[in-house]
């Protein structure tokens, strides 16, 4: 497995079974807007096979999904296929706006990478650059983020991708370093768990074991006290480019704690 892969890795044994080299992660994220408003859910599954890596999200609109979607439809969904060594396979993403939807499709054919933007019968192919080694980059799809998270390589740039720029952009991530901060207030999990037939992400040491209140009769001059919470150790990486700018922070178990765009800021649900 790639040391580039630091998602919470969440293994299905009865999967392993029937696929010894297949691993699985999920995640669900509440998303807030600049003003710090719920604003919507995202969610997305990846999977590792000996062939190749594969990842899939989507997004709900409206604060209400963080407790329950059902009947809720998502208004973007991506697809993102990878080689086994990371190399651009294809990409698409769905956008559904009331009765019309919008499907782009991102794929190399023969010496060039394009696009194709099909909504009703109305279609269009673009030629985005010639083949290269790219990465897919949208900031309203983090999730994308670790392809180019490397630890072996704190700093580089590489060619991007995405489905607004038009063409192959130029893009650089880079390590900031850790430090040690409060444990983030990441929102409680709901009954409702993330699609696929796997187990939930499971919480990590960060949230484990916190301190409640004290309960204990406490001398009249001397209040019972609630403890602060534990200091955790993230990372924090940074994408800037022509693909857009994203932070991204991971705890020591490779939990995506956090992402922030220029515009929404994504929390992971525990």
């Amino acid at each position: 497995m790639s040391s580039r892969f630091m998602l919470p890795v969440v293994v299905c044994a009865s999967i392993l079974a029937v696929l010894p080299s297949l691993a699985m992660a999920q995640a669900r994220y509440e998303v807030r807007n600049q003003e710090g408003a719920v604003v919507g859910l995202f969610e997305f599954t990846n999977v590792i096979r000996e062939e190749g890596n594969f990842a899939s999200s989507q997004y709900f609109d409206g604060a209400r999904a963080v407790q329950s979607r059902r009947g809720m439809r998502p208004v973007v969904r991506s697809h993102v296929e990878m080689g086994a060594d990371f190399s651009f396979v294809k990409y698409t993403r769905w956008e559904s706006t009331g009765a019309n939807a919008t499907e782009y499709k991102v794929f190399p054919f023969r010496k060039d990478i394009k696009m194709r933007v099909a909504r009703g019968d109305n279609a269009r192919v673009a030629v985005l650059g010639r083949v290269q080694r790219v990465f897919v980059i949208e900031p309203d799809q983090p999730y994308l983020a670790y392809i180019v998270m490397d630890p072996t390589r704190p700093e580089y740039s590489f060619a991007c991708i995405n489905t607004k720029l038009n063409k192959i952009g130029q893009a650089t991530v880079k390590y900031l370093g850790a430090r040690a901060t409060e444990a983030p207030a990441a929102p409680a999990a709901t009954q409702e768990t993330a699609p696929a037939a796997t187990e939930p992400v499971q919480a990590t040491g960060e949230t484990a074991g916190q301190a409640t209140a004290a309960t204990a009769t406490a001398p009249a001059t001397e209040p019972a006290t609630t403890p602060a919470a534990p200091a955790v150790e993230l990372r924090e990486w940074r994408i800037e480019g022509d693909c857009g700018n994203l932070s991204i922070w991971s705890d020591p178990e490779g939990n995506y704690v956090r992402f922030q765009s220029d515009t929404r800021t994504y929390n992971l649900i525990r």
